[in-house]
Parts: structure tokens; C-alpha cells; sequence
């Protein structure tokens, strides 16, 4: 009988997204609108959006120019490295009110099998933290 419930182990077992082995597939963005978050938080840290063009370096924000107070990429946002805080108009959605933006971002994204906090129901998951009031 059906518990109702996610039942994630048993849809890993078919399938993780994508094709091949976890490390060969590519690396998902899921944008988080929340009222902050914590950017060192330990299951999280490695994998959090950032602002990186790989293709034209010099008009990358990450990781040389976060805190230049230049809008390097030309996207309208200074210092968007890690993603954004639309109430202060600044790149750094970090907050000490960050809980709750945190708890949804590891429930969608966190580090799965690391041995650490969580397990995310997402593979290769890149959670994007938008701030706002």
C-alpha cells in the first residue's frame, strides 16, 4: 500500500536526471526567492549559483570582481557573484534571517550522499538565491 509519501529512493532507483553517471550530467540552476539565506552553510556551500562566464572571463563576476562595486557581466546587477538581494539592491543575498531560505534551498538542492545535514531530493542542482523583502 502507498504512504503517500515521496518515495525518493525508490524513483532514484529509475532514475537521477539526466543521462549517464551523476558527475557526467550537467548542473541544474533552480532560483530561490526567499528572505536570505546562508551562503556557508555546510551542505550548500559547493554548490550554490555563481556568476561565472566562462566563455568571456574578464566580463565574469565570479570569483575576481564580487565586491568591485562594477557590474562586470552588463546584466544590470553590481556584484552578482552568488546571486542577488533585490531589497538592498546589493550582490549579496547572505542574511543572518537566512534560516528559511536555507531550509528551502537545501530541500531542493543540498549535497546528496555526502554524509552531511540533508539529503536534497535533487541531483545536480544549483540553487540561485534571490533575496527580498
Amino acid at each position: 500500500m502507498d504512504d503517500g509519501g515521496v518515495q525518493a529512493r525508490r524513483a532514484w532507483k529509475i532514475s537521477k536526471g539526466g543521462g549517464g553517471t551523476i558527475s557526467e550530467q550537467p548542473m541544474n540552476t533552480v532560483a530561490i526567492i526567499d528572505f536570505g539565506f546562508n551562503l556557508a552553510h555546510e551542505d550548500l556551500i559547493d554548490s550554490w549559483w555563481r556568476n561565472a562566464i566562462f566563455e568571456f572571463p574578464e566580463y565574469s563576476e565570479w570569483p575576481d570582481n564580487c565586491f568591485d562595486g562594477i557590474d562586470n557581466d552588463n546584466n544590470g546587477y553590481i556584484d552578482d557573484c552568488m546571486g542577488y538581494d533585490f531589497s538592498d539592491r546589493s550582490g549579496s543575498p547572505d542574511s543572518f534571517l537566512g534560516q528559511h531560505g536555507t531550509a528551502v534551498a537545501s530541500t531542493c538542492c543540498a549535497s546528496t550522499n555526502n554524509q552531511k545535514g540533508v539529503a536534497s531530493l535533487g541531483w545536480n542542482l544549483r540553487p540561485m538565491a534571490l533575496k527580498i523583502d
